[in-house]
This record gives structure tokens, C-alpha cells and sequence, in this order.
């Protein structure tokens, strides 16, 4: 398969929008932790707000360098993703005391991101690209 399926075009590049989204985030978070709205909003946070930080940081690098590899053609990057997928999910929604609503949202979007990645035209893409190597 020489040409990209577009499914692979428009997941890969959501993808990256994603993880800069986050990344975006985390830095406007970080720049405004020391003006004095944030001090009284972040007293009503949970206690683990700075590991939610570190980990939203981590997982928004992880997502974009998974959205450059998927447009790349790199196969690891569906088996990272799915990896980080299930971390996050696990680690969400245990966090959140497993809140229907939060289990529905998150494993829906999640499975539809998987699904994509794992579909038949995505594995022909990256199946291609091992035929073709020496």
C-alpha cells in the first residue's frame, strides 16, 4: 500500500493536535500557578493535582510523538499508545472513584482511538512497510 489511507491522515493528525492541545495547557498551568486566582482555585484541587500534572505532560508528549509516528509509519508507535491508553484510563478513572459517566466517556473515546489505530487499512499501512524493508 503506497498511498496513506486517509483514516490514518485524519487520526494521526488529531492526534498531534491532541497532545500539543496538552501540552498548551500544561504550560498556560504552570506559567499561571503563582497568580493569586490560581492559589485559591488550586486549594480546592485534590492533592494529587502535581502528579496530574507531571502525568498530563508526560501523556500529551507521548500522544504527539505516537500522532508523528502513526503519520510516519512507525508500527511501535500503535503498541505505545495502547500501552499509554490503558494507563491513563486505568489511572482517570480510579482517580475519579470510577464514576459511570467518567468510565463511558473515557472508554469511548479511548476504544475509538484504538479502533482507528488497529483497523484493518491502518494495520495494511504499517504491514506494507515491513514487506517492504530488506
Amino acid at each position: 500500500m503506497k498511498q496513506r489511507p486517509p483514516s490514518v491522515l485524519v487520526v494521526g493528525i488529531l492526534v498531534i493536535l491532541l497532545g500539543a492541545l496538552g501540552l498548551l495547557g500544561d504550560v498556560l498551568w504552570y506559567s499561571l500557578k503563582d497568580t493569586p486566582q490560581f492559589q485559591a482555585a488550586a486549594a480546592k484541587m485534590p492533592p494529587t493535582m502535581p502528579l496530574d500534572f507531571v502525568l498530563g505532560a508526560i501523556n500529551s508528549a507521548v500522544l504527539m510523538a505516537c500522532g508523528i509516528g502513526f503519520l510516519l509509519r512507525q508500527g511501535w508507535m500503535r503498541y505505545l499508545m495502547l500501552v499509554m491508553v490503558l494507563l491513563m484510563f486505568f489511572y482517570e478513572d480510579f482517580r475519579d472513584h470510577l464514576t459511570i459517566i467518567g468510565l463511558i466517556r473515557d472508554g469511548s473515546i479511548y476504544s475509538a482511538l484504538l479502533w482507528f489505530v488497529f483497523t484493518p487499512k491502518a494495520r495494511d499501512w504499517f504491514g506494507a512497510q515491513a514487506n517492504q524493508m530488506p
